[in-house]
């Protein structure tokens, strides 16, 4: 019979605490920007709905999916910046 050695291997993946933060401080980053948007933007829908994905979707998603909706609001919200510019 032969014997394997087991080797370890160190995985080069943050913490949980690392990921929640990380995405926290993106959340606050992408609200600050938000705010800074011209009084027009917030007529617009898109503007509900990246408030939407920054408050109740962000809180509700696991913290895997978290990332997705922070991208998915900074993709809108550039959207909506090129749009309130034209």
């Amino acid at each position: 019979m032969v014997r394997r050695l087991k080797t370890t291997v160190k995985r080069a993946t943050a913490s949980f605490r690392q990921t929640y933060e990380r995405a926290e401080v993106r959340r606050a980053a992408l609200v600050e920007r938000l705010q800074k948007l011209p009084p027009e933007a917030s007529q617009h829908p898109a503007y509900r709905n990246i408030r939407n994905l920054l408050g109740p979707t962000f809180i509700k998603s696991k913290i895997g999916h978290r990332l997705a909706v922070l991208q998915s609001a900074d993709w809108l919200m550039g959207i909506l910046e090129t749009l309130t510019m034209i």
